[in-house]
């Protein structure tokens, strides 16, 4: 029996990857281990092994049995490790409920239909970071990687591509994108690398212009942010960020004569002005401008949520309370953080 005859009986899929060897790993792998050689079968499988099911090939046929039963095989295979094995099994649940007798819901989803709830759980991803929560970032994470194998498998039907040729071509990009790490040979610092990925880019996706590649889809000031960085890099930028605010400033006198001429329509044309150039500003600072507003956001409605409480408390309404009062309970929220 050949090695990818034994591993397909064993429910393998070659073409995922397996190696070869001669003598007990000391651990299982992330791919499926073919063990080969009679001196090796002789000797007792390490520690870290005992109680991993295996699978015993003996008379051109392929059978289940514990690391340590191995007696008369011609060769075993061992599974991969449990990381590799959940992520697979992962696959399976998703292409089961895709399946003929799969869920309804999930078996009429489409990419364009799912694409909501990707956008949905990377922020649910982001709040987990900002509250520091790790067992809900697990979660959320999983929930992200529910959204990628599901486009994977849609994808995998209509015979474009697959979950497998989704993780080769990240580790092959992260490989390629890092010979610093990965061929510490080439001499190269990280500063240099990445500069030469920004000009890989235009030859290997074929881009044209300094933005292509730019996803719109992006939060209004993420993709402020992503423009200037592109323009940035090939020189396109302010020299420092005194020069950043002193254009600021300038949009804001725009925002002034703006709202002198009573002008709608320039009004909002000037303030996103002031947006873009206030990006451009926390930018040359080193701030990333969504999670600064993200965190505002959240500070806000926290303080916000005090000054209600107080409101309650007083047992009048909003309306009978004066601003006077408002602002110091807001003071006090302020105070208690």
């Amino acid at each position: 029996m050949d090695y990818e005859q034994g591993l397909r009986a064993a429910g393998f899929v070659p073409e995922q990857g397996y190696r070869v060897l001669n003598a007990w790993p000391a651990r299982q792998g992330a791919v499926p281990l073919w063990l080969v050689g009679v001196q090796a079968l002789r000797t007792p499988c390490p520690p870290a092994l005992a109680g991993t099911e295996v699978y015993k090939v003996a008379d051109g046929k392929v059978a289940r049995c514990r690391a340590e039963e191995v007696a008369g095989a011609e060769a075993i295979i061992i599974p991969p490790s449990g990381r590799g094995s959940e992520a697979e099994r992962l696959v399976r649940v998703v292409a089961t409920l895709r399946g003929e007798q799969g869920c309804p819901w999930d078996r009429r989803q489409t990419h364009a239909g799912l694409r909501r709830y990707l956008i949905e759980e990377v922020y649910e991803v982001l709040e987990a970071i900002d509250t520091q929560d790790s067992e809900l970032l697990c979660e959320e994470l999983g929930d992200v990687l529910l959204q990628v194998v599901f486009h994977a498998q849609l994808a995998a039907e209509e015979g474009l591509f697959s979950w497998e040729d989704v993780c080769r071509g990240i580790a092959d990009k992260m490989i390629a994108r890092h010979p610093h790490v990965f061929a510490p040979e080439s001499g190269k610092q990280a500063a240099e690398v990445v500069a030469d990925w920004e000009k890989s880019k235009f030859s290997f996706k074929k881009r044209k212009d300094i933005l292509d590649g730019v996803p719109k889809g992006l939060p209004s000031l993420s993709l402020a942010c992503k423009i200037q960085e592109k323009t940035a890099r090939v020189g396109f930028d302010w020299d420092s960020v005194e020069s950043a605010r002193e254009k600021l400033r300038e949009e804001w006198q725009e925002v002034r004569e703006a709202l002198a001429q009573n002008s709608p329509t320039r009004l909002e044309d000037e303030c996103g002005d002031v947006l873009f150039a206030t990006v451009n500003v926390l930018r040359h600072l080193g701030v990333e401008p969504e999670t600064a507003l993200r965190r505002a956001n959240a500070k806000f409605c926290h303080r916000f949520q005090y000054v209600e409480e107080c409101v309650r408390r007083s047992g009048k309404t909003w309306e009978e309370t004066d601003l006077t009062e408002l602002d110091a309970y807001w003071q006090e929220a302020k105070r208690g953080e």
